[in-house]
């Protein structure tokens, strides 16, 4: 396999997950035709209106996501907290 990407659904919310190219196939397009044509389906067939990319704007994919329309909108942040004594037994 070359490529591939999950995409779900719900109602009107399309989000893609795990876009990924092998390593061998890198910088020929794979990713960003696979963005493409997945999110053109996921709006002429899935009933999809929104289409929802996540990305740290510091990695590559991001770039990727732009170069085929897609504009940052806005910004997810996550927190953690580790309990380092409760998980070191």
């Amino acid at each position: 396999m070359v490529g591939s990407l999950g995409i779900f659904t719900d109602k009107d919310v399309a989000c893609f997950q795990i876009v990924s190219t092998h390593s061998d196939f890198q910088r020929r397009g794979v990713c960003s035709t696979l963005v493409y044509e997945s999110a053109s389906h996921a709006l002429e067939n899935m009933g999809a209106k929104t289409l929802v990319m996540v990305a740290d704007e510091e990695y590559h994919a991001a770039k990727i996501y732009e170069s085929v329309g897609f504009k940052p909108n806005q910004k997810q942040i996550g927190l953690c907290y580790w309990n380092k004594e409760k998980h070191s037994k």
